[in-house]
């Protein structure tokens, strides 16, 4: 969230008594070497589907990509398995499922409910009809409970979610192009589950690296807080990956919220050994830059009023 006079240059959400100005960060992650591959910053307004297909440069072949609901883009996905890589996502419960061999629409809910399982190709999208295997499984009922509860909870009327909606709510549907021979039916929500370590990375820059606090004097001061602030978070997860390797040894394993905690309270003393300076010159600096009020006209300070109060 910015100030709203940068509204004009970086819209953001809007309201009834007037809009935000906000930017979209898009991360690309390598979760196998903890590394920052891709950074883009964008207008709130450009939703993550449109940013679907940002990724294909940097993939390769072999390449496995995790996908949030979000991202969900029949195309997009065409053109992942057109570079030889992987994808793995959920399905949108809106989208037409068709009989790979007969282009007939297949009724989910109904098969779901008949066999209680799903593991098959299929096609999807009427138009697009994306060659896809499609695996369903069951959710515990507290969970698919709570899904429901929040699914009625949701102020957006263009959901206006039916009965078959409410019922794929208690099935875990995702949707790859890995083949059988590669992957189970019962390694799908494990690997998914996956996807979560960017939420936690997410949440480790934002609480522990103050990645939204920004220097907001103008635009470029923004955009250039921002990317400093980054490449700190990307040394910070790539610091948190080789101590994992280390602990690894020992049998431990290292948390991405630990690391960046206990980093965020040495960043100064990590700045000053990066431009060579020494702890005693690093308080100096500090204490002559910030530690004196500055000249104005408006107010005294304490001291300035006790000079008037004893010369009096």
């Amino acid at each position: 969230m910015l100030p709203k006079r940068y509204a004009p240059d970086d819209p953001g959400s809007t309201h009834q008594h007037g809009g935000f100005s906000q930017i979209k960060l898009q991360l690309v992650c390598n979760l196998l070497v903890s590394c920052v591959e891709q950074v883009a910053l964008s207008a709130y307004t450009r939703n993550d589907q449109s940013a679907a297909a940002d990724i294909l440069d940097e993939l390769q072949p072999g390449d496995l990509l995790i996908r949030d609901l979000g991202y969900f883009v029949l195309s997009v996905f065409r053109k992942i398995a057109q570079r030889s890589a992987f994808f793995l996502s959920r399905y949108r419960h809106d989208v037409t499922v068709l009989d790979a061999a007969t282009h007939r629409p297949i009724p989910l809910a109904k098969v779901l409910g008949k066999q209680g399982f799903f593991d098959a190709w299929v096609l999807l999208g009427a138009e697009e009809q994306l060659p896809v295997r499609l695996v369903a499984r069951p959710v515990p009922d507290a969970v698919a409970n709570t899904r429901r509860r929040t699914l009625r909870q949701h102020h957006d009327r263009r959901l206006n979610p039916g009965k078959e909606h409410f019922f794929l709510l208690g099935w875990n549907v995702y949707i790859t192009n890995v083949p059988e021979e590669v992957w189970s039916a019962e390694t799908f929500p494990i690997v998914y589950r996956l996807r979560w370590r960017i939420e936690t990375l997410f949440k480790a820059f934002k609480s522990h690296l103050s990645l939204t606090q920004l220097s907001t004097q103008c635009l470029k001061m923004i955009r250039l807080s921002l990317m400093t602030k980054l490449i700190f978070c990307a040394f910070v997860y790539r610091t948190c990956h080789h101590l994992e390797i280390i602990g690894t040894h020992q049998g431990r394993h290292a948390s991405i919220l630990r690391v960046a905690n206990i980093l965020s309270g040495l960043s100064l003393c990590l700045e000053a050994a990066w431009v060579g300076l020494s702890p005693h010159e690093l308080i100096a600096q500090l204490l002559d830059q910030h530690a004196f009020y500055e000249q104005r006209s408006d107010r005294q300070n304490f001291q300035e009023l006790l000079a008037t109060c004893t010369t009096a």
